[in-house]
């Protein structure tokens, strides 16, 4: 009451003065608007006068202040939660076959992700229909091209900063679905077979986003599943018998004499194939269940997959033009007792360390060793061996789809798995055995975002 008091005594004359004056004018004129007025006034000064203890009170002052700052951050959090709801709602997600982590096989899991996004004008986003597994993918489940994969991905918004998950395939088939600015060979609606390089992410995924020169249009006589059986396989192939085996599509390779061992993988079928068609005359050692078909892809002997009837090749002083090893260590030694004295032994199953393997700083070291070596051995040795990586070339793709349009050669695939079994797939490819590649057949990427946004 005390705090008011000299409030109220300070005010009223002012206001008195102001009236009397004509300064302003009166609401209220007559007498009993007069009384009425007062009665007024003394109801407010005594309202005031009650209730000046609640001003007084630093509770109440407390209270009122937590009121408006929660209030207050109340709003901010609204408005920051609703742009987050908008922006989490306006990403589109996909199911992958990726890693969290490079432990093997056993790391594999199909797990949801972030569709990807064009980066470059090069670029094209694909959707993927199907593709297939391949053993370098089982390389990359343990580390394979993590150094690489590191550098190239640094300063890609479309992969984490730990580059984890890490998805697998490195080729597959399926139907454009938006182009970059300076993509003109391609628009949206085309069916496209493609390969992926291992140091970005793979294609075991209902969207991938890869750059133009791995991309080629599908042969129009196959299918999402067949064609996702060729590429890769294609690019290790092509490698081994024209890059390092010095064959090719051209007179020189014509009547020259190649041994492949098996016959039965994706790898071997497709081998016989082209140098069949390239006019070679092909030796394989194979199971006996594989014969007859063997010799319909265009071997000229296939002999059964036992050391005495090596043995026997060996003794009637054969040699070949070129020796292709797909056995690995265990067979080097007769693959080289097989080669002529100036031919040669490819393979595609070993390969020195190096950067794609072991990482940046150990990979740049066992490089620098490596280069040291192979110059002493060329010049104080002799060098008989030649490592390469396998390089992947859109032209190559080219010739394999007219061969496949001229019907010179078919697909090499041997079972379709949904992505779902995706980890069965994998753990299949580790324990060998197979026949042909195995493909992944992508499901509708429609349905998943649909499926995925009820999930969330």
């Amino acid at each position: 009451m005390e705090t008011v008091q000299p409030l109220v005594n300070a005010v009223a004359p002012i206001i008195q003065d102001a009236i009397s004056t004509q300064s302003v004018t009166p609401i209220i004129n007559s007498a009993a608007s007069t009384s009425a007025y007062s009665a007024t006034k003394s109801s407010a000064e005594s309202l005031l006068q009650k209730s000046s203890w609640i001003w007084g009170d630093q509770r109440v002052w407390w209270l009122v202040g937590g009121v408006a700052v929660g209030f207050y951050f109340g709003f901010r959090v609204g408005v920051v939660s609703g742009r987050a709801k908008r922006y989490v709602t306006s990403k589109r997600f996909m199911r992958a076959a990726a890693l969290n982590s490079y432990e093997g096989v056993k790391a594999v899991t199909v797990q949801s992700v972030e569709v990807p996004h064009i980066i470059k004008d090069t670029e094209v986003l694909i959707e993927v229909r199907a593709a297939s597994l391949d053993p370098v993918d089982l390389k990359v489940s343990q580390g394979f091209g993590r150094g690489l994969r590191d550098l190239v991905n640094k300063y890609n918004p479309n992969v984490s900063t730990s580059n984890f998950p890490v998805i697998l395939g490195r080729d597959g088939t399926g139907v454009i679905s938006e182009v970059g600015k300076e993509v003109h060979n391609f628009k949206v609606g085309d069916k496209v077979w493609f390969v992926v390089p291992y140091c970005v992410q793979g294609s075991l995924s209902n969207y991938l986003v890869l750059e133009r020169e791995y991309v080629r249009p599908l042969p129009s006589s196959l299918s999402f599943e067949a064609g996702a059986t060729l590429p890769y396989c294609g690019m290790v192939v092509w490698d081994m018998l024209v890059s390092m085996g010095g064959l090719g599509p051209s007179l020189e390779t014509k009547g020259k004499s190649v041994f492949i061992w098996g016959g039965v993988r994706a790898l071997e079928r497709l081998a016989v194939q082209l140098c069949t068609h390239w006019g070679c005359e092909v030796t394989c050692v194979a199971p006996l269940y594989t014969h007859e078909y063997l010799q319909s892809l265009g071997a000229k002997m296939v002999i059964n997959d036992d050391m005495g009837e090596l043995a026997r090749i060996l003794t009637t002083g054969k040699r070949f033009d070129v020796v292709v090893n797909t056995a690995g260590l265990l067979a080097e030694d007769l693959c080289l007792s097989l080669a002529r004295d100036d031919g040669r032994v490819v393979s595609a199953l070993i390969q020195p360390p190096g950067l794609k393997e072991y990482g940046l700083l150990t990979g740049i070291l066992s490089g620098i060793l490596n280069g040291i070596w192979d110059i002493l051995k060329v010049n104080l040795i002799g060098g008989d061996r030649d490592w390469r990586t396998t390089q992947l070339d859109g032209a190559v793709l080219d010739y394999l789809g007219d061969l496949v349009s001229k019907g010179h050669i078919d697909p090499v695939g041997e079972r379709i798995f949904s992505l779902d079994q995706a980890e069965l797939a994998f753990r299949s490819l580790a324990a060998g055995g197979h026949k042909g590649k195995l493909v992944i057949r992508m499901e509708d990427p429609t349905r998943t975002s649909q499926e995925l946004a009820l999930l969330r």
